[in-house]
């Protein structure tokens, strides 16, 4: 067995907490073992990692290496925003969740992260996932993309509509995103009143009282 046995280390990065090799007749010597040439089955452990369950090949050179790399368990994220909002939250570009529940197995490494909801601008950033089963919350503040705005009608109690959708009466005072919003108002016995406006987060619109016309009349 010494006369045809090969020199071969194994190593492993990290290095491993438990390491075993199988197959066939071996005998270790301070950080070395003793093997003959053919195939055997090396199994590693370390928390927090893949395990490393490979064939491990011998060749015939006399003194040889092997190296293997463990690879991270996923790890797990919460997110976090102020103010304390319902989000959804995209991972490369892939809806994974929302802000309500911890997010479970994210590969490590970095990411792109996007917290997407209704009323505040998109959130994106780049984070680093620690993996090994840990776990991580990040903090985020989320930027308003609303403008407050106060409308009047003379009469009041008129249906106003933003685009299309109704959100509310007059007198209203309330909020609009940022972009373009094509306000209407419509009551009954007096003719419609629209009007597109431009909004920018962070504005405060007081728009002048709206004087609507009754509807023609038949005679």
């Amino acid at each position: 067995f010494l006369f045809t046995a090969k020199s071969v280390i194994v190593q492993t990065v990290p290095q491993a907490a438990e390491l075993t090799i199988s197959g066939g007749v071996k005998l270790e010597i301070a950080d070395h073992f003793l093997m003959r040439q053919g195939q055997y089955q090396l199994t590693a452990t370390l928390p927090g990692y893949y395990p490393i369950e490979l064939p491990l090949d011998v060749d015939e050179q006399q003194n040889q290496t092997q190296q293997f790399e463990f690879k991270k368990l996923p790890g797990h994220l919460t997110v976090a925003t102020t103010p304390a909002v319902a989000a959804q939250i995209w991972i490369d570009d892939q809806l994974i969740g929302s802000n309500d529940k911890e997010l479970m197995n994210i590969e490590a490494g970095t990411h792109q992260i996007k917290i997407q909801t209704e009323q505040y601008f998109a959130h994106t950033d780049t984070i680093v996932i620690t993996g090994k089963d840990q776990h991580q919350t990040i903090n985020v503040t989320l930027k308003p993309a609303w403008s407050d705005i106060s409308l009047t009608s003379d009469p009041v109690g008129s249906q106003l509509s933003s685009n299309g959708k109704v959100i509310g009466v007059t007198p209203f005072v309330g909020t609009l995103l940022q972009g373009a919003h094509q306000l209407t108002l419509a009551l009954p016995g007096y003719k419609g009143w629209e009007q597109t406006i431009s909004v920018t987060a962070g504005g405060n619109i007081d728009m002048p009282p709206i004087y609507l016309e009754r509807n023609d009349g038949r005679l």
